[in-house]
């Protein structure tokens, strides 16, 4: 395992950690309204199995706390750090050895692999149609 592995996987195991106990009110609701309007995404466009798009305006407004799971999945597909979506802290950009981790550390099934790769697509196809 390289040194970055490890600080990623530290990353991440750190933020399921502090995540539970932290005061998780609007600003991540901000922050995922910011970067989700930035790239021109629609509620209904981001919402995935488990994050419905009205679950994801509750998010935004700070009437729901997203769960670990869909707040690494949110920040895979809105290509973001999960500390900073969470947080506000630390670098925006998210690698993809980051998001190669966040997917095994969620365990993500194999027959789940090909909605959430198709959705990343989607986001990414529609971002690139922007510029």
């Amino acid at each position: 395992m390289t040194g970055e592995s490890a600080t990623i996987q530290q990353l991440v195991r750190g933020l399921a950690n502090e995540l539970p106990r932290s005061h998780c009110d609007e600003r991540v609701g901000r922050r995922l309204a910011k970067r989700r309007e930035e790239l021109g995404l629609s509620h209904r466009q981001l919402a995935f199995a488990g994050c419905i798009s009205s679950y994801l305006c509750r998010i935004e407004v700070g009437q729901r706390k997203p769960s670990l799971q869909n707040l690494l999945k949110l920040a895979v597909l809105l290509r973001i750090s999960p500390k900073y979506l969470a947080f506000g802290q630390g670098s925006e950009a998210l690698s993809m050895e980051m998001e190669d981790y966040i997917w095994q550390f969620l365990g993500v099934a194999e027959e789940d692999m090909p909605e959430l790769e198709e959705k990343s697509w989607q986001v990414q196809l529609f971002v690139a149609s922007l510029s």
